[in-house]
């Protein structure tokens, strides 16, 4: 569970900022249009919006939720295996008696 945390909280600490910059460049107005660029999305997010923090506006719902699904989905998947582990059918190479 713990590598599942820690991968949710990095996956929004890094992937936040950019989809800050897709979602803006594709559904405001003044990012969108056709001499906007993405540096200039970048320059603008950081001069109007707060400077680092702007990129991270809304990411304390994501980062959390993320952690939570993530640690589940590492723990299950780790659980299921463990439990088939000695199974003979689930151990059972595909393909094999054809």
């Amino acid at each position: 569970m713990c590598s599942g945390f820690l991968y949710g909280a990095t996956n929004v600490l890094v992937g936040h900022p950019t989809d800050t910059i897709k979602t803006k460049m594709q559904a405001q107005a003044e990012h969108y249009k056709a001499e906007s660029s993405m540096l200039k999305t970048v320059a603008n997010v950081y001069r109007n919006e707060g400077g680092i923090m702007g990129f991270y506006r809304g990411a304390l719902p994501p980062f959390f939720g993320s952690m939570f699904y993530r640690s589940s989905q590492f723990a299950i998947a780790e659980a299921f295996y463990t439990y088939f582990e000695g199974n003979a059918f689930m151990s059972t190479e595909l393909g094999a008696g054809v």
